[in-house]
């Protein structure tokens, strides 16, 4: 038996004939996208759980905090959230991510807060929490492989039901051709297969995909309730309070220089400017008294003279 004849053998399943290859390729292209399909699902039903959980042992810490208004993060509550991702394997590398954008300051206090520059979303993304883990490009490209391959097994199926289709070189007329309409709707099954699993793949993709969103979404909205953010205006309003005090400080330090100096001029000098006023008064002593004698003697001789 030649491969043509092998090619042309045809079952019949619940009253449809169909080349035998088309009923293997159908049974093949139901049974791949249903194996890619519970893989992924076991997968994102195991990863939206510890999301779910992570988010839940988060809310819980929340309600046992007290942070008022313009505080951070305590040292004590960020030490519970690293041990609750440290215990998560599949979220550690994005929470090292997170935590090279939070920022430690001090309080008036004296005390280590934690604050977050920016929201969860852009280290916890998608992207970062599926790519790592899955290979999402390929379950994306599932159906159009499994379509792809059920159009081929229909063109396959047609091109050997062309084989009987010939020229009668005495009538001039195509023999074969009633075979292959009379066939023709079994040629089709793999690309009906192909479609209908291909159809259910993605609509169940998306439904996985949308349950595993909503978990993320849950897991960054609790992270940032629990982060304080530290925005540009608080940055800014810090370094007009810093500058504030050091001009202050600045200006109190000119004030007790300029008593200090004259204070210091004043015990250096005091002692000086008092032996000086003492001089000057007897300066003035002498020469009143020189004043005096010189005009008793001038008094003396006129006296005299007369």
């Amino acid at each position: 038996m030649s491969p043509i004849e092998i090619l042309k053998t045809e079952w019949i399943i619940f009253g449809l004939k169909a080349p035998w290859f088309s009923w293997l390729a159908t049974i093949g292209l139901i049974i791949y996208p249903i194996y890619y399909l519970v893989k992924l699902y076991n997968h994102f039903r195991k990863e939206s759980a510890i999301y779910l959980l992570i988010s839940k042992k988060l809310k819980t810490l929340q309600r046992e905090l007290v942070t008022r208004p313009g505080n951070g993060l305590s040292l004590t509550a960020y030490d519970s959230i690293a041990q609750i991702f440290d215990n998560a394997p599949s979220l550690l590398s994005v929470w090292n991510g997170f935590k090279s954008k939070i920022v430690k300051r001090l309080n008036r206090d004296g005390e280590d807060q934690f604050w977050a520059t920016d929201s969860a979303d852009t280290d916890f993304s998608e992207s970062a929490l599926i790519d790592i883990h899955l290979n999402k490009a390929f379950f994306v490209s599932v159906p159009g492989v499994v379509i792809g391959t059920g159009l081929l097994f229909t063109f396959l199926a047609i091109l050997v039901a062309l084989f009987d289709v010939k020229i009668n070189p005495d009538t001039k007329k195509f023999e074969g051709i009633p075979g292959l309409i009379g066939g023709l709707s079994g040629k089709f099954v793999s690309s009906v297969a192909a479609l209908f699993s291909a159809t259910i793949f993605l609509i169940s993709e998306k439904a996985i995909f949308h349950r595993l969103t909503n978990s993320r979404k849950k897991l960054v909205v609790a992270v940032d309730n629990l982060f304080p953010r530290l925005t540009q205006t608080q940055v800014l309003s810090a370094i007009h309070e810093d500058i504030a005090e050091q001009t202050k400080a600045f200006r109190l330090f000119n004030t007790d220089l300029s008593l200090k100096l004259k204070q210091s001029f004043s015990e250096s000098l005091g002692p000086t400017l008092e032996h000086m006023v003492t001089t000057v008064d007897e300066l003035n002593q002498l020469l009143r008294k020189a004043e005096e004698q010189k005009q008793d003697s001038i008094v003396a001789q006129l006296e005299s003279l007369l």
